[in-house]
């Protein structure tokens, strides 16, 4: 999926609220595009989305927050998210950095500014503790827990550099 941006945001650990500490951001760009980044559990992977990011500064990245939606109906069953940190390769995602399961919805509230009819959610996580070195490259990949029958994707951002894998 080259050029296409995810939207993140990666937040310092400590904050006491949503904006306080972010130390990167790819903000939604609200036209309501996702890629699908998913598993069911009874076949296994259906995608995942990888979207890379630098820090100008070291961070321990403790909160993320990010928009995705289901691709075909307004709602559908999340029932975990797995959030994972890579190394980079040579432009795409090498080797697994860190893992978090996060079981349930990840805090899902509708986005009361989704442009195509409340199908786009925010989500949270807290507790991640990813140690990142300023200047080096990472990806990061969110994949929800979900039936197929309706799947989940990661939305579309602004900013960043244009690449995801």
């Amino acid at each position: 999926m080259p050029s296409k941006i995810i939207g993140i945001f990666l937040l310092l650990g400590g904050a006491t609220s949503l904006f306080a500490g972010v130390v990167y951001t790819q903000a939604w760009d609200q036209r309501g595009v996702a890629y699908q980044s998913q598993t069911d559990p009874s076949s296994g992977s259906l995608a995942t989305v990888y979207d890379n990011f630098t820090l100008a500064s070291s961070a321990v990245v403790t909160d993320l927050v990010w928009n995705g939606g289901f691709l075909h109906q307004p709602t559908g069953t999340i029932t975990a998210f797995t959030i994972d940190f890579w190394a980079d390769s040579s432009g795409q995602p090498g080797g697994l950095l860190k893992s978090a399961t996060i079981t349930g919805n990840a805090n899902a509230t509708v986005d009361p500014v989704h442009p195509g009819g409340g199908n786009a959610y925010d989500y949270s996580v807290s507790g991640l503790s990813f140690s990142a070195t300023a200047g080096t490259q990472y990806w990061l990949s969110i994949v929800a827990t979900g039936a197929a029958g309706n799947p989940w994707g990661w939305a579309t951002g602004t900013g960043g550099d244009g690449r995801s894998y």
